[in-house]
């Protein structure tokens, strides 16, 4: 994808988040053309979903929590799959299982459920070392709702990747 239209896409995402989550997002500005953006559940939870996007060298980073894919012709995989990830990420219940040995999280899993389908895998952290692996392994799951239920929101983003999707 060039960088205009990398930019026009990028611009249209950001209009709609400020548009449903003015007070539930940050921008962070990583060098030129390169944007960092994180939002949060309206909620009480604590559940985040983050975007980097680099313009300039044409990569995208989409992460929940700590787990995250890099999209760009460099990875072997398209922006437009990222950004259709991205999306997917508003609209879908998401869930994290952290894994204790005593009290020392060993191990996070993150999973994605689209409507009327089962938990998906989208990644686990682990730390190889340093815990105390001897004892008893405990977990603790904490279920994210969808970030926006609103229809006319959803239709709203819909739109927004029909555009991705024509852009690109």
């Amino acid at each position: 994808m060039e960088i205009e239209k990398s930019r026009i896409i990028f611009e249209d995402i950001k209009r709609f988040l400020n548009n449903h989550f003015s007070d539930n997002y940050n921008e962070s500005i990583e060098y030129e053309d390169c944007f960092h953006i994180t939002i949060y559940s309206k909620e009480k939870e604590e559940s985040s979903v983050w975007f980097e996007f680099d313009i300039g060298n044409a990569e995208l980073i989409v992460g929940y929590g700590i787990s995250h894919i890099h999209y760009g012709k460099q990875y072997g995989q398209e922006i437009s799959e990222g950004l259709n990830r991205l999306l997917d990420f508003f609209t879908a219940k998401m869930k994290r299982t952290e894994f204790y040995k005593g009290k020392v999280n060993f191990k996070n899993v993150y999973e994605i459920q689209k409507k009327n389908e089962s938990y998906r895998n989208l990644g686990t952290s682990s730390m190889l070392f340093l815990y105390p692996f001897w004892r008893k392994t405990t977990k603790k799951v904490t279920e994210h709702s969808e970030l926006i239920k609103n229809e006319n929101i959803i239709t709203e983003l819909e739109q927004l990747r029909e555009r991705i999707n024509n852009v690109c």
